[in-house]
């Protein structure tokens, strides 16, 4: 009870020692000129205390905006290639759209076409129809209105399309754009018009199309003349047709 009663008759001395010391000190003027010069002595060292702060800071906030960076690059690579699938389906929707429309214009023309997309099943190139849409062998398979090839084996939903290039049996008759006829068959790689009167003249660039026989329509464009085959010996000329559309780029086909 003493020693507490002791302890706080010294602290109440030691806080109006220290009243009477600040009293007395600003009466004569000694307190602010003090707190004038600890405000200067402590300025440089907050100074550089905080500028050490900021480098040490540095750092963290470098790690932090690279993990942020890396973080939003991820969405980025990630948004672009949503985008580019995206294009990817548009520009096929374009083109099935562009290919379907064309096929639309010409309808008139032909209309005993049906509409198919193709198949392709362990390599062998087919198109979308087959017994039940009453496609029967021989018929003709045309893409963007250019003659690629014959129906071959016809299932219940599903025709096996003999390209012209693979087309060895099945000699088609054609013509250029100038008369010449001959037949158009294939050699398992190149589309080729044979049997080729020797005088007749073939011109490169001309177009080929079909004569007409059971099957095929008349009129059907078969691709242009790339190359002129007259050898000496040879009692006919050949010539190697091109043809500027694929089976495989394109995505409609018609089947007449």
């Amino acid at each position: 009870m003493l020693n507490n009663r002791s302890s706080f008759f010294t602290e109440f001395f030691y806080i109006i020692t220290l009243v009477v010391v600040v009293f007395l000190g600003e009466w004569l003027g000694v307190v602010r000129p003090l707190t004038s010069a600890l405000e200067r002595f402590s300025q440089p060292v907050l100074i550089r205390m905080s500028h050490l702060a900021m480098v040490i800071n540095q750092p963290v906030a470098y790690v932090q905006k690279s993990f942020h960076a890396a973080r939003r690059v991820q969405d980025l690579e990630k948004e672009y290639s949503y985008a580019l699938a995206t294009i990817s389906r548009l520009e096929y929707v374009e083109q099935e759209n562009q290919e379907l429309r064309h096929i639309l214009e010409t309808q008139e023309r032909r209309k005993s076409a049906i509409v198919a997309s193709k198949v392709i099943s362990y390599g062998l190139p087919s198109v979308s129809v087959g017994q039940v849409e009453g496609i029967s062998p021989g018929q003709s398979v045309l893409a963007a209105q250019t003659l690629i090839g014959l129906t071959k084996i016809i299932s219940t939903h599903q025709s096996q399309v003999n390209l012209l290039a693979q087309n060895v049996t099945n000699p088609i008759l054609a013509k250029t754009e100038s008369g010449v006829e001959g037949i158009v068959i294939g050699d398992g790689k190149r589309i080729l018009l044979t049997e080729v009167p020797k005088d007749a003249e073939l011109t490169v660039g001309e177009r080929v199309v079909t004569i007409g026989q059971e099957l095929i329509q008349p009129r059907l464009l078969i691709g242009q003349v790339k190359e002129v085959i007259d050898r000496p010996s040879a009692p006919i000329k050949q010539a190697i047709i091109e043809q500027l559309v694929s089976f495989y780029e394109v995505s409609i086909l018609e089947v007449l």
